[in-house]
């Protein structure tokens, strides 16, 4: 019954501790990934306006050194866009992140078109086309899509921290358990090694005595044995015969 014991705990320790753990690495898995979804749209949304600014203000002044800065980002807006999107974790999400690179796509398209036009000192052109309809609803689809694929991640973490919760709790309630569970098993055992302990010192009470009896008895057969003898050679014995 104490091996029983003894393996029931161990295998009661063995599950909530892999539990534990699992949900630990869980929660650091989330908190790493809220971390890059973070840092992702906070570049997407420094670097998409770094580049409008770059484009609108090459198109104000005519000045072409805005256009290399424009250069110096337009790489990385792309690399942090492609970044964001793989955070989402949705592939139905992917139709709503295709508008949105088509939309962006049609940006950079006209942001060109217009360092184009400042190279050939048609500002005024070049400031037309960053205020145009076209350019303001590309710029409004782009926003709008991205503000869906953020709600979307949100939502996914917040899945995610509501899953994380749901199995600390059970966690907790199954570390609950199993401590309660081996107290009680425990007990039960020491119980029963207490009983059998008292039914050791009872038998090795009683054999204790009924040794000491067998050897009085046998000491008192050994006394009679003896008297008995020595009246069998005595001369009276003999006489009465």
């Amino acid at each position: 019954m104490l091996s029983v014991a003894v393996l029931m705990t161990v295998i009661l320790n063995t599950a909530v501790n892999w539990i534990f753990i699992q949900s630990l690495q869980e929660a650091v898995d989330h908190t790493e990934y809220v971390h890059k979804v973070e840092s992702a749209r906070g570049q997407v949304i420094y670097l998409d306006e770094a580049l409008t600014m770059a484009a609108k203000m090459a198109a104000q002044s005519g000045d072409l050194a805005w256009e290399q800065r424009y250069r110096v980002h337009e790489a990385d807006l792309q690399e942090q866009l492609a970044a964001l999107t793989a955070l989402t974790r949705d592939a139905g999400f992917h139709q709503v992140t295709q508008q949105t690179a088509l939309a962006n796509a049609r940006l950079v398209e006209m942001e060109n078109r217009a360092f184009t036009l400042v190279e050939q000192n048609r500002r005024a052109e070049a400031q037309a086309l960053l205020h145009s309809a076209a350019y303001d609803e590309d710029k409004c689809t782009y926003i709008e899509g991205m503000d869906r694929l953020y709600d979307r991640i949100t939502r996914n973490l917040n899945a995610t921290h509501h899953h994380n919760q749901t199995r600390a709790t059970l966690c907790l309630g199954l570390s609950a358990a199993s401590i309660l569970l081996s107290i009680a098993v425990w007990v039960f055992v020491l119980r029963l090694v207490g009983r059998w302990w008292r039914q050791e010192e009872r038998y090795r009470h009683e054999l204790i005595a009924h040794a000491t009896q067998l050897t009085q008895t046998n000491q008192d057969l050994d006394e009679f044995a003896y008297v008995a003898s020595h009246d069998l050679r005595s001369p009276d014995a003999s006489g009465s015969c």
